[in-house]
């Protein structure tokens, strides 16, 4: 709480400086209905993508399309589907 700001400012240096992308991973809290205010701009200053993660299950699948630019995710998210369902 507090660093908002910081972070923002953190992200767009990086992203101007080195290139560097910055993606932020959001869940919900308690409070479902209140996302953290300062993460979408984190991730638009640092280049990046805010993922709302609505079902846990969909962690695995995000992360890998954020890594290789979602070149696959359909396809990762009907083979986690299916291995999920199978894991059962």
């Amino acid at each position: 709480m507090g660093f908002g700001g910081k972070c923002v400012d953190l992200a767009r240096r990086a992203q101007e400086d080195t290139e560097l992308t910055t993606h932020v991973i959001q869940t919900r809290g308690r409070n479902k209905d209140e996302d953290i205010k300062h993460f979408p701009e984190i991730a638009e200053a640092g280049g990046g993508k805010c993922v709302d993660l609505e079902e846990d299950e969909a962690l695995i699948t995000e992360i890998i399309g954020l890594t290789l630019g979602g070149a696959f995710e359909e396809e990762f998210r009907e083979f986690f589907r299916v291995y999920l369902s199978l894991c059962r």
